[in-house]
Formats: structure tokens, sequence, C-alpha cells
């Protein structure tokens, strides 16, 4: 959650969070009250309906992007203690979305990452401990939803494979 005296900064940064996310058509983005430190849940839809698939959004945001260096800085710092303490047992992928809501310039980072399979490894999820930011885009979320269907789809496998062996 975004704690600041400006009440304002909390709105905007979710309100541009949910317009960066639903510029694309198959998520629906819905605010979440609760002390997991999850902001917002990210729904992924397959032809207008919920497919079960979700990640989550912790929002944070500045109010001027004078400061943007330097909160980013700040972020990274209170990564591993603060903020990665209250998502660490969230059993989906996690992203940290930061905003500077004067120009509404935004950047994500994975907090909990999906991690699609190589080599017959099994879908996990890896916990950062440092903020990599990366500037939010359309094409950069497109390749957060991609790699959290990747994720989910590489879990329905291991589960049919488990489900319905194969004798020999």
């Amino acid at each position: 959650m975004i704690k600041s005296d400006k009440w304002y900064i909390r709105e905007r940064a979710e309100a541009l969070a949910v317009l960066y996310l639903t510029r694309r058509k198959d998520i629906t983005v819905s605010a979440r009250e609760t002390d997991d430190g999850v902001d917002l849940i990210v729904s992924l839809l397959s032809n207008g309906k919920s497919t079960g698939k979700i990640f989550g959004v912790k929002l944070t945001a500045t109010d001027s992007s004078k400061h943007l260096k330097k909160e980013l800085g700040r972020l990274d710092e209170n990564f591993r203690g603060h903020l990665l303490s209250h998502i660490r047992d969230v059993p989906f992928p996690v992203c940290l979305l930061f905003f500077a809501v004067d120009s509404d310039v935004g950047y994500y980072a994975w907090m909990i990452e999906p991690v699609s399979p190589r080599n017959g490894e099994a879908p996990r999820l890896r916990v950062h401990q440092r903020c990599a930011f990366r500037e939010l885009t359309n094409d950069s979320i497109d390749e957060i939803i991609a790699a959290v269907h990747g994720w989910y789809g590489a879990r329905m496998r291991v589960k049919k494979e488990i489900a319905s062996p194969v004798l020999t």
C-alpha cells in the first residue's frame, strides 16, 4: 500500500495501473483490501471469460518525476525488507508497479516472477531480492501477460502428467 499525506497519490497510482493494464482486452483488474501486500488482482480472460489465471500487483508511487531516480533507488534498498516481507508467501506471481503521478510514467519489477520450465524443470515462482525496474509500456505489459500465461500453462501440463501417468 502507498502511505502518503497526499491522498491523491494512492488514487492516481491505482488509476494509472488500471489504465495501463486494461489497454489489453483480455484482462480484468480488481482492487484488493487485504494485508498480504497485494493491492490489485489481475485476472486473465479467454473469450471474455475468466480462466482462473491471476497475478498480483503491488503499487507504489511518487508525486514528482524530479525525484524518480531517488525513489527507484529507495525502493531497491527497501525491497528485501519491508516490501518483500509482505508478499513472500503469496502463491501466485506478483509485479511491483511504480508511477510518477505528475507525469504518468510507469515502471515495473517482478517481486514474485513466474518461471516456466526449461530442460525438464518444473514451473516455479522466483522471489526476487532486488528491484530490476523496466519501463512500463504496452510491450512490457504483453511480456508480463505472456510470462503469466506460460507459467500457468506449464503448471497445467505438469498436473496432467501427474494425473495420467504413462504406462509402459
